[in-house]
């Protein structure tokens, strides 16, 4: 009796294993002529199969207790045994996680449908999003039963959040549900079914200096497969006819192709709408597609590749990897900027569900009003130092250089990056900001600051002897050092002409720490979180006198970048010391001891004197002051060689890299004066 009572007060009713699991409250009503273990067909019963809640009675339903718990002696449990009889809860259980999964496989059915292949095809065009499906309270009325399920799909832009009804019948002595597609939404119907469209956000524009836009909103043709215009047998061949006809990899597009819906568009190349010159082969393939569109472009294809990145596509595993947040096909950052600032650029996409009918591919359905609209929230902004002028120059002047190269130009007032390029060999590689390589000659700049630190001028007497040695390793100049340059000489003269000895003979003169110091003051050397890849540079300890030696010439396991070196020359000219910079938002501050405006007036004597007397005077009136650098690198006899040279005019700092190259002076020159003009 206990227990029957508890039922009336609104408390667990024992309805079986999967019902308990579900705390399952019940509030039964008598009903009239009924006999223990049945129901009549005037009963009504009421449950809710979620949370358990404390059940409210009313005062009339307290009026109602006594002859409640009269007729409960008489019954038994027949208000408990209604529902676990014929397991209702288990069959909403059931349903709701069915629909959650996409699977209603083995779903019992009043009416005979495959409730399963009729909710693949109501929410074929969701993209995949399953919702949330959270039932009601259970009521029963005889034989008949209804279930309200609540809907909660989750897209990025918001949740939709809808109600829907489930209806179940009792036949047999079992319950089964009375599928309908407006199980799925109210308004669906035997040919109609959810479509999902994805309102792209406007991504945010990429600025240069001056807050210029340089990537910004540019048409585009997108080519790809329309999968819905062909038969299913002949999607292989037309993917394949197309891969080879835009020459990009036709396995990984095959597997795109695969792994789309049967009725998608799968894009394989996005080309700029005023450069756009189709192969005759893409539009003779049966189901080859040009969709017209926009997308966040820099001017070229090339400008700033290394640095900017690109935007491009998410595959499936990029979609997954997401947790909801992308789809397959949403625009993202590729590489660089884009990449790393991707979810500050990408906004936030809307999402707008409409329903279409079953027979008409999503992507061709027309546009009724929508039954559940989130706007976008567009990409913000993100401000960098490029200058869009100079850096076309910059790549032009790189243009005709085969393999590895690149040019860098920096303000020497701020350190503002205003040009990063690289060679069309190097692509998209961020060889100007973060390539590591020995810097060679131009390095006897820092050398020089070491060496004035420690008491010498510019025009204090060296000796430049043809070769010097160093724990049984003998170093000499290189191969064309003039002769007239051999001998007593100054610091200027020798940093002028590039004697590597004269700067290997003053080694007692500064300390390796000295050294890694000077460096810093002219801002290489130490790690800054600049907020896109960057390497300043590298001054470690060397491991013995061979080592120390090396280092004074830019050799060993001394490193620098472009940048790096472009941030040298900045600091001479700029009279303070410069960390070069790229993104407004992480302007590194210099925590080296300052350069001093006697030291910078010292070094840009030096500078100036490699540009009138020395090894830059190819370059002379393009450059104010310069250092040329040749650093040997590999395993090879005799070794392979990068040409640098770094420099400064009228406010702008540069430095030219060439992999490969016979000397600064020869490879790297040429390449400033090209930028900077004659």
């Amino acid at each position: 009796m206990s227990r029957c009572i508890a039922v009336i007060m609104g408390s667990s009713c024992p309805l079986g294993a999967a019902a308990r699991q579900r705390s399952v409250p019940l509030l039964a009503r008598p009903g009239r002529g009924v006999t223990p273990g049945q129901r009549g067909p005037e009963d009504s019963l009421t449950v809710t199969p979620r949370v358990a809640k404390t059940a409210r009675v009313s005062r009339t339903s307290r009026r109602m207790v006594p002859a409640a718990l009269t007729l409960i002696l008489l019954t038994g449990t027949a208000g408990c045994g209604a529902l676990t009889q014929w397991g209702l809860p288990t069959e909403v259980t059931a349903l709701e996680h069915g629909l959650e999964s996409g699977n209603l496989a083995g779903l019992r059915t009043s009416n005979g449908t495959d409730p399963g292949a009729d909710l693949n095809a109501l929410t074929s065009g969701m993209d995949g999003v399953r919702p949330q499906v959270t039932p009601g309270r259970i009521s029963v009325n005889g034989q008949k039963a209804t279930v309200p399920l609540t809907y909660d799909w989750a897209f990025p832009a918001g949740t939709w959040h809808y109600d829907a009804t489930a209806t179940y019948s009792r036949t047999g002595g079992k319950w089964a549900l009375d599928w309908a597609p407006t199980t799925v939404h109210p308004s669906l119907s035997a040919t109609t079914r959810l479509v999902h469209r994805r309102t792209q956000a406007t991504r945010g524009q990429i600025l240069g200096h001056g807050g210029v836009p340089i990537v910004k909103e540019r048409d585009t043709f997108t080519l790809g497969l329309d999968k819905s215009t062909i038969p299913a047998d002949k999607v292989d061949d037309s993917a394949r006819r197309i891969a080879t006809a835009l020459g990009i990899d036709q396995q990984r597009y095959l597997d795109r192709v695969h792994g789309a819906g049967a009725i998608a568009f799968v894009d394989a190349l996005t080309i700029r709408a005023d450069r756009a010159q189709v192969s005759p082969d893409f539009i003779a393939t049966p189901g080859a597609r040009i969709q017209k569109g926009v997308r966040q472009l820099a001017p070229t294809a090339t400008f700033a590749q290394g640095v900017l990145g690109s935007v491009g596509t998410a595959d499936a595993n990029q979609a997954k990897a997401s947790g909801g947040t992308i789809l397959e096909g949403d625009p993202i950052g590729v590489g660089g900027l884009q990449q790393r600032y991707d979810a500050q650029l990408r906004g936030k996409p809307g999402d707008r569900v409409i329903i279409a009918p079953r027979d008409t591919p999503a992507g061709q359905s027309a546009d009724p009003p929508a039954i559940f609209n989130a706007t976008p929230t567009a990409g913000a902004a993100l401000e960098t130092t490029l200058d869009e002028s100079t850096q076309t120059k910059a790549e032009q002047a790189l243009s005709g250089v085969h393999g590895s190269a690149a040019l860098v130009a920096v303000d020497t007032t701020s350190g503002a990056l205003l040009a990063a390029a690289t060679s069309p060999d190097d692509a998209a590689n961020p060889t100007a900001t973060f390539g590591r390589f020995a810097p060679g000659s131009t390095f006897k700049v820092v050398t020089s600051l070491a060496l004035l630190r420690s008491g010498l001028t510019p025009d204090s007497a060296l000796d430049c002897p043809p070769n010097v040695t160093v724990d049984g390793r003998t170093f000499t100049n290189y191969s064309e050092f003039p002769s007239r340059g051999l001998g007593r000489t100054t610091l200027r003269m020798a940093v002028s002409n590039s004697c590597n000895t004269a700067m290997i003979g003053q080694r007692d003169r500064i300390t390796p720490q000295q050294l890694t110091d000077a460096a810093a003051s002219l801002g290489l050397g130490k790690d800054h979180d600049a907020g896109f890849p960057a390497f300043y540079g590298s001054v470690p300890p060397p491991a013995n006198p061979v080592g120390g030696a090396e280092a004074l010439i830019g050799q060993g396991l001394v490193e620098a970048s472009p940048m790096a070196l472009a941030g040298v020359a900045a600091s001479v000219a700029g009279g303070h010391t410069v960390v070069p910079y790229l993104l407004e938002a992480h302007r590194p501050t210099a925590d080296a001891a300052p350069l001093t405006a006697q030291e910078a007036t010292a070094l840009q004597t030096i500078m100036q004197s490699v540009v009138t007397d020395g090894t830059a005077s190819a370059l002379r009136g393009t450059l104010t002051g310069a250092k040329t650098g040749t650093a040997e690198y590999g395993t090879d006899n005799p070794p392979k060689t990068h040409a640098w040279m770094i420099g400064y005019r009228d406010g702008v700092a540069v430095a030219a890299y060439v992999g490969d190259g016979t000397s600064g002076a020869a490879s790297a020159g040429p390449l400033l004066k090209a930028f900077l003009g004659s």
